[in-house]
């Protein structure tokens, strides 16, 4: 699974400029952006359009997730 919170990637901090903010400043997001993998190593699509990436999770939403793929 991955879980990415900073410049470019769904969540709050997709427009924060790597060139103006240093990137610890990056390091505190209320969301993040998450892909799955599967044991195949495809990733998983989220709806009817091939979405593999998901964005602006909450952290609550992200641990479910994680507690779902844990078995895969």
């Amino acid at each position: 699974m991955s879980v990415r919170f900073g410049y470019g990637n769904y969540c709050d901090n997709k427009d924060a400029s790597t060139y103006t903010t240093p990137m610890d400043e990056q390091l505190d997001c209320p969301n993040a952006e998450i892909a799955v993998i599967n044991p195949d190593g495809d990733l998983v699509e989220w709806d009817d359009w091939g979405d593999t990436v998901k964005g602006w999770m909450k952290p609550n939403e992200v641990m479910d997730v994680m507690c779902q793929v844990q078995v895969l």
